[in-house]
């Protein structure tokens, strides 16, 4: 059992919740971010995400079982189905159906008028497909909340590409507590002000985050849910006596996770440690009681899922991706395996693989930045005596790290191709590795530095990721950055003005945000002036 840090003496005092500046500049990263994936929702052609066709149509099934229209409102592990004929259509009249290399050029000429495009219930027909959705391989949890908000947009027959796109709107809506999620992380790891904000600038400084933000995916469910669990597990660990109510949140909150995604199996380990790492003289059977009562409610709402599948079908998760096994004398060259996994993980977890073709070296620059942050992060959490707070902080990151691991390397070992390498799988994580970026601030020139370094990653990999989608899906036989803005702007279901007016608003709310922590911290002020050693009230309240 690892012993949580005792109480620092210290005289002075930070205040438990962000003080009015602090909000305004919290809410600006907000903002920056939210504008960022507004952007990306039209920037990447409808169907242009990861297996977006796929849950699109789950979204829709499950609109139309919730409007009494046939079929299961929460389907089965065990059962697959067809992709319906209505998506199959519609991707065809976007003219994506094929791979990214085959796409024709989309010319603003080429776009249909917004008032003729056709719903999917117009593009439906009784004819079954040959492709199969293995999304019923997920819980259903992401696929209600999507499907209830796909009901009245099937009724009212909206155009379906304003649908899929009011779709990618509901995941920047959830995905939006990712900034704050990290901010509040940071502060409870011990951060700075400064750190802080630069904890909070890391989701906007990886542009595949904006992308899975601003997409049609169950992924923005379960991240945002691990989001708002990492601040909430770390008051639990460094609390010296938690209130039944957090213990409730908590395990409702793991509930609704595990009835996403499989990756929030990681919740069931992730609260015991944050319950047992708390635990004093005197409060044990509090402890172990609400601990209880959190896994109870975590495997009431989600855990029954995977518990249903290995009783029933004998395995946690069933797949039924369709990919062929290895040759009977395939050998593995683990090698080769181990390199190509680096980079594509690294590849996957900053940008849209499809849009750019090499790795450009700033995107190992950014890496290196991010890797180096976290060792020192580490560091001054471990000299500071908060160890137990840094591994609740973390311990999602090196689950993930491990499954999606485990699971490409058997995945190869049975195919003899190398899948499942997505650096995306790591995002549940994010705010835990940000808030212990965030501690790499603590004096005046280190939060300059800092802050600086923050900023100017996140608008450069923005702008290479905003110019790189351009023109891979926007270029026409002579591209040019006007022709490209016009198709965008002709393809858009969104008004052109709202796009326009979110791409001006992303960079002027992070300027303004990178503004006023740069003020702040070239005076000294704010909680930079007691940038190492936390008040009294600080320590109490974080652990």
């Amino acid at each position: 059992m690892i012993p949580a840090a005792p109480p620092t003496p210290s005289a002075s005092s930070t205040p438990r919740t962000p003080n009015g500046s602090a909000r305004a500049t919290l809410l600006l990263l907000t903002v920056a971010f939210v504008a960022q994936m507004v952007v990306q929702s039209v920037l990447f052609p409808v169907f242009r995400a990861p297996d977006e066709a796929n849950h699109v149509d789950m979204a829709r099934h499950t609109g139309m079982a919730l409007m009494g229209g046939g079929g299961e409102v929460v389907h089965r592990p065990d059962a697959v189905r067809p992709i319906s004929q209505a998506v199959t259509r519609a991707r065809a009249l976007s003219g994506l159906s094929g791979a990214p290399g085959q796409m024709p050029p989309r010319e603003a000429a080429a776009a249909p008028p917004r008032p003729e495009r056709p719903s999917f219930a117009a593009l439906a027909s009784g004819e079954a497909t040959q492709a199969r959705n293995q999304m019923t391989q997920h819980p259903p949890a992401y696929y209600l909340l999507a499907g209830a908000l796909a009901a009245p947009l099937e009724r009212a027959g909206t155009p379906y590409d304003l649908q899929v796109v009011l779709l990618r709107l509901l995941g920047v809506a959830l995905m939006a507590v990712l900034p704050a999620a990290a901010w509040w992380t940071a502060g409870r790891l011990g951060a700075d002000r400064a750190g802080r904000t630069v904890a909070a600038l890391v989701p906007c400084a990886i542009p595949m985050v904006a992308h899975i933000g601003a997409s049609v995916n169950s992924d923005v469910l379960v991240v945002a849910l691990m989001g708002l669990l990492t601040p909430l597990l770390l008051r639990v660990a460094q609390r010296p006596r938690v209130s039944w109510w957090l213990a409730i949140a908590v395990g409702v909150l793991a509930g609704a996770a595990l009835l996403t995604k499989g990756f929030a199996l990681v919740t069931l380990p992730w609260l015991a440690l944050a319950f047992l790492v708390g635990v004093r003289r005197g409060s044990v059977l509090r402890r172990l009681a609400q601990l209880f009562v959190a896994a109870a409610l975590a495997l009431a709402g989600g855990g029954w899922w995977w518990l249903r599948n290995l009783l029933v079908l004998g395995e946690v998760q069933p797949s039924h991706a369709s990919v062929g096994l290895a040759p009977a004398d395939f050998i593995p060259d683990w090698g080769w395996w181990a390199g190509f996994a680096a980079q594509r993980f690294l590849r996957r977890f900053w940008i849209e693989p499809d849009t750019v073709q090499q790795v450009p070296p700033w995107e190992a620059v950014a890496a290196l930045l991010l890797v180096a942050g976290l060792a020192y992060g580490s560091w001054r959490a471990l000299r500071r005596r908060r160890g137990a707070s840094l591994l609740v902080a973390l311990l999602p990151a090196v689950l993930l790290l491990g499954i999606v691991g485990w699971g490409a390397a058997q995945a190869y070992v049975d195919t003899g191709r190398p899948f499942g390498l997505n650096g995306r799988y790591l995002f549940g994580a994010l705010p835990g590795i940000a808030g212990v970026v965030g501690l790499v601030t603590g004096t005046r020139a280190r939060a300059l530095a800092a802050l600086l370094t923050a900023a100017v990653v996140t608008a450069g990999m923005q702008a290479w990721a905003w110019t790189a989608a351009l023109g891979f899906y926007w270029g026409t036989q002579s591209p040019g950055p006007a022709d490209e803005l016009r198709a965008v702007a002709a393809w858009s279901p969104l008004p052109p003005a709202l796009v326009g007016a979110a791409a001006v608003l992303a960079p002027l709310a992070l300027l303004a945000a990178l503004a006023r922590e740069l003020r702040g911290a070239a005076r000294g002020s704010g909680s930079i002036a007691v940038s190492y050693r936390l008040g009294a009230r600080e320590t109490r309240e974080t652990s």
